[in-house]
């Protein structure tokens, strides 16, 4: 299975938010891929927003992850996306399982691999 990444997420300091998005693709692959690029064009727009990452597999399957600086501007861009939606199409038409999952990130620490010399 291919799958394609992108991350334009880097450099983060908590706190902060994440709210990852997950898809199985519906009857039309096409709209679920547009409706994507949407929330992320909403996304990089929006206040408090800090950074995404996505992924796309060959069976339809796509998943992001945006970055938010506070719970208050992730709600506004998630209402932003739930009008956008409603507005294109009935979501359940568009896929066949969706999840939306947020969580609050307190401690980012970087773990580095240290090469003992032999």
């Amino acid at each position: 299975m291919n799958t394609k990444s992108s991350a334009i997420a880097e450099g983060l300091e908590a706190p902060y938010y994440i709210a990852q998005f997950a898809t199985q693709p519906g009857p039309s692959q096409d709209r679920d891929a547009d409706a994507i690029g949407r929330m992320i064009r909403l996304a990089v727009r929006a206040e408090g927003f800090l950074g995404l990452e996505t992924v796309n597999r060959d069976d339809g399957t796509a998943a992001m992850q945006s970055y938010w600086s506070n719970l208050e501007t992730l709600d506004r861009w998630k209402l932003a996306c739930d009008r956008m939606l409603a507005e294109s199409c009935d979501i359940k038409s568009w896929y066949h399982t969706f999840d939306l999952k947020v969580t609050r990130i307190e401690r980012h620490p970087l773990f580095k691999w240290i090469r003992r010399a032999a």
